[in-house]
């Protein structure tokens, strides 16, 4: 007999039903959220029929010699890492990562060697299996060059109305200045300070990010970059922070993390001197 409660009578057969039930849906939605693993597949149910990656929008402005990549997933399902990334790009002529689009598995924005042309990239992107589609940069026009942001007017020394009682037009023309270029991503511009928060939405697109460097030990061999690689090219292989290689007396093997082996681990957004 099933037990009355909330209104409604159900027996034990009938929960293991609806348990199963429930662990189905799930099963189902785990399983779809790691859909798109093969570029056949994503092309079918994601892109447009007709659309050619390979080609550029017809009279589009696009950003020279930077391409937006998205990488399809590992054969095991999970994502590329910077290494796999970095290993196709090699093979595709040797294009530099600027950029990870963590909210878009996959997404890399890349910068091509020089005497590579969108038109060649494009073509050769897009014709590999690991690539779910390259396309270029392309140009997105604001509707204004004044931001959004609520506190903005606060600002009188970027653009000066006399909104805090001061003289109108007392400013740098900040405003003016964005009129004529807002992009500057190939300019890097190092901040000496106490710290900075990275992750807030006014500088988590625009940092700059250490593209050989990832959290943690990337390669998981225990040691910094690559075992046994002098890979800064410095004469001096997986040493630690005092210079002490390997077999060295008192070798400590503190920067196992440190992926590029410039002496800095985890030194993704910039260099910690404290």
């Amino acid at each position: 007999m099933g037990k009355f409660q909330g209104g409604i009578i159900m027996s034990k057969s009938s929960i293991s039903l609806i348990v199963c039930a429930l662990l189905m849906c799930i099963c189902t939605f785990v399983a779809a959220a790691n859909r798109f693993q093969t570029k056949e597949e994503f092309i079918k149910r994601k892109v447009p029929k007709g659309h050619d990656f390979s080609k550029i929008a017809e009279n589009a402005k696009y950003r020279a010699g930077h391409l937006l990549v998205r990488f399809t997933t590992r054969p095991d399902g999970k994502k590329r890492n910077i290494h796999d990334k970095k290993k196709i790009l090699d093979i595709l002529g040797g294009a530099k990562i600027k950029y990870n689009f963590n909210d878009e598995p996959g997404l890399t924005l890349v910068k091509l060697p020089p005497g590579q042309s969108i038109e060649e990239a494009l073509k050769i992107y897009n014709a590999r299996e690991d690539v779910l589609y390259a396309e270029p940069d392309y140009e997105l026009n604001l509707f204004s060059s004044i931001p959004n942001d609520t506190l903005f007017d606060c600002l009188w020394g970027m653009h000066n109305t006399g909104q805090t009682g001061g003289t109108d037009d007392a400013d740098i023309n900040a405003p003016e200045a964005w009129d004529i270029i807002s992009d500057a991503n190939d300019i890097i511009v190092a901040v000496i300070d106490s710290g900075v928060d990275y992750t807030h939405p006014d500088l988590a697109f625009n940092m700059w990010i250490n593209s050989i460097e990832e959290p943690n030990d990337a390669n998981n061999d225990g040691y910094p970059g690559i075992q046994g690689v002098d890979d800064d090219g410095d004469g001096l292989i997986d040493e630690d922070s005092d210079d002490r290689e390997p077999g060295d007396p008192n070798w400590t093997n503190d920067l196992f993390e440190d992926d590029d082996e410039n002496g800095y681990a985890n030194d993704i957004y910039g260099y910690d001197f404290s």
